[in-house]
């Protein structure tokens, strides 16, 4: 049984979030157009230098840290670079890097969309997610990322914000190689704060920050136990 939460507490939103990201892109087009000057002799444009194996910048980034993006869904992403990321061991499962996966959300789905998107009559993820032909080139290049050689079919290539709560379908920062347990239990908490965001007893903001921070706090937060090991 559930633990009693606040749960009016928990969807009061945070100050400012798409004042945030409203700055970057303010910022960003700033950039654009100093560095329309700066292109080389020879007319050929600028390098950017984004790190070896590191994925492009993904976008404006919400108050909450998350990333808004969303790039194709039928192409395959960049993933950082082999070794670079750490997955954490925490009492109660496994929380990604949040440097290589702080989680990502798509711009399309808003508190004012939820409705028309992941809340709609009919379903909505298998619109958006990506096909297999994407994810399984994916998935070796994320667990090189994470250091990783164990066999694939050991892991999910799993949506830290998972795509029923409005995560990006197909970004870097928003994937990663989980350890696959069956049944997996960040499964439960995606299907509880689906419910919790349908019936507007929680915000958008505040379903994919809890998630994308520590879905370990926030299962046990949610649903009143800690995750199974």
């Amino acid at each position: 049984m559930a633990a009693s939460i606040n749960v009016t507490e928990l969807t009061r939103r945070r100050g400012g979030p798409w004042t945030t990201g409203a700055r970057s892109v303010a910022a960003l087009a700033v950039l654009m157009v100093l560095s329309a000057g700066c292109t080389s002799t020879d007319g050929s444009p600028p390098v950017s230098d984004t790190g070896a194996g590191s994925p492009p910048p993904a976008g404006p980034v919400l108050g909450s840290g998350l990333l808004v993006t969303d790039p194709p869904h039928n192409e395959v992403q960049p993933f950082p670079a082999p070794g670079t990321c750490r997955a954490r061991t925490v009492p109660g499962g496994v929380l990604p890097d949040s440097h290589c996966t702080p989680g990502a959300v798509d711009p399309h789905v808003t508190e004012a969309t939820v409705n028309t998107t992941v809340c709609r009559p009919g379903g909505y993820t298998s619109t958006v997610r990506p096909p297999t032909s994407v994810t399984d080139p994916e998935k070796r290049p994320a667990l090189a990322a994470y250091g990783q050689t164990a066999s694939p079919s050991g892991y999910e290539l799993d949506h830290l914000v998972p795509l029923s709560l409005g995560g990006t379908p197909n970004t870097a920062a928003n994937l990663w190689p989980e350890p696959d347990p069956t049944p997996n239990p960040k499964d439960k908490l995606e299907g509880a704060l689906h419910d919790l965001l349908c019936a507007h007893r929680i915000s958008l903001d505040d379903a994919q920050r809890m998630i994308a921070e520590n879905w370990i706090t926030a299962y046990q937060q949610i649903l009143g136990t800690s995750p199974p090991s």
